[in-house]
């Protein structure tokens, strides 16, 4: 009997979209407002997921903060008038005009073919280069890591809770976070916030101090904001009982142990990643077959966020390096999410624009600044050239997000 996968008739879109995060889900949302009902038969979203994660508060979820449903938001609901696909992409082949997905374990090896492209595709990560860090470190990406890495710390507090060898409650009580930009310091802030509140509850944790630990490779905290807010950050953070070791690489995490700079070490049975964000593979085979230069793991495309040579694809979001013109000076388009999902709108009017004769207009944006937390109505911020912190930082992050 012949494999029914075989027998179906590929799927065929004038516009496919690779992607559900910010860029993918805003550019489907876009698609199907301007073209309406009948979108549905020509515009198709494939994301690994049926549901959009707001990462920005991803570690406000680790740390009980916020409930899992306050950060997703599910895609065929947000993205009205398109097809939502949930598969995984393996191959993209841009001469066939195909792309090969894995929908689970009876949808495997399915094809898609397309007419304009969309890569949206985002990094991976990739733990493997700091040995052991794969078997010992929870990565801090998705819901599912985040309730995990809550779960984590509590069971650690309830071990500690029962352990009599005082030994191993100090490694229980230690928790370490690798990494110091956005997801680094924000989930070291939670996971204070989460200890210090909880260990109040347990009554043989009274006489052992629970540590909290951020790791971070340079000289400074939160460089994408800048050193005086990032070194601002890391006052807070001290202030309020974190210890963070700066100018120090991690170079092996083991299941009780984690070792950084010149063979120093901590002693510790939970270890928190930020670090390891990877090229796609499915971006960098793309770019082999067009014999495109990556730029630092991202597709370079023009200003319309097409990539030059070939006006039916398009690439956003954090695996695209899109140009933008900072108020008269050219950079490339940062990998966060007030970025991504303005180029992912903008993509998909000037997708909508080019099936109505439309020429494709250039990303612009007035950059706004940035805000990350450090921890219970804390937070530090660089918006419109001025700086804050403190609780009116805290207060701007919750009323933008």
């Amino acid at each position: 009997m012949p494999d029914p996968v075989e027998e179906n008739a590929p799927l065929r879109y004038k516009v496919l979209i690779l992607g559900g995060g910010f860029a993918g889900a805003y550019c489907a949302k876009a698609l199907g407002k301007i073209l309406g009902p009948g979108a549905v038969d020509d515009v198709a979203l494939v994301a690994e997921r049926n549901a959009m994660v707001f990462h920005p508060m991803l570690a406000e979820v680790a740390g009980s903060a916020l409930a899992p449903q306050d950060v997703v938001h599910p895609l065929r609901q947000f993205c009205r008038n398109v097809d939502v696909l949930q598969a995984k992409v393996q191959h993209i082949d841009w001469q066939g005009k195909k792309v090969i997905v894995d929908g689970g374990r009876f949808t495997r090896n399915q094809t898609i073919h397309f007419e304009h492209l969309v890569v949206t595709l985002g990094s991976i990560t990739d733990l493997s280069r700091v040995p052991g860090m794969t078997e010992h470190g929870m990565p801090m990406k998705s819901v599912t890591d985040a309730l995990r890495i809550r779960s984590g710390v509590i069971n650690r507090l309830e071990e500690a809770n029962l352990a009599s060898d005082e030994e191993v409650r100090k490694r229980l009580l230690t928790f370490t976070i690798v990494g110091g930009g956005y997801t680094g310091v924000e989930t070291a802030g939670q996971i204070l916030d989460l200890v210090k509140g909880a260990k109040e509850f347990y009554a043989n944790l009274n006489d052992t101090p629970a540590r909290v630990i951020l790791i971070h490779s340079r000289a400074h905290l939160l460089e994408e904001i800048g050193p005086e807010l990032g070194d601002h950050a890391q006052r807070v953070l001290e202030k309020r009982g974190m210890e963070v070791i700066l100018n120090s690489r991690v170079s092996e995490a083991t299941a009780g142990r984690i070792t950084y700079g010149q063979g120093n070490f901590i002693e510790t049975h939970t270890i928190i990643s930020s670090i390891g964000n990877a090229p796609n593979p499915a971006v960098m085979d793309l770019c082999r077959q067009l014999g495109i230069e990556p730029e630092k793991g991202r597709i370079p495309t023009l200003p319309t966020m097409q990539v030059a040579g070939h006006p039916t694809l398009w690439a956003a979001g954090d695996c695209a390096a899109v140009p933008w013109d900072d108020e008269g000076e050219m950079k490339t388009s940062p990998p966060t999410a007030q970025f991504a999902f303005r180029q992912g709108a903008q993509i998909g009017r000037n997708i909508a624009g080019l099936l109505k004769g439309k020429a494709a207009a250039p990303f612009t944006y007035r950059y706004l600044g940035q805000l990350a937390t450090v921890g219970s109505r804390e937070a530090v911020a660089e918006i419109m050239g001025y700086r804050f912190s403190g609780f009116i930082a805290w207060w701007m992050w919750r009323t933008i997000y």
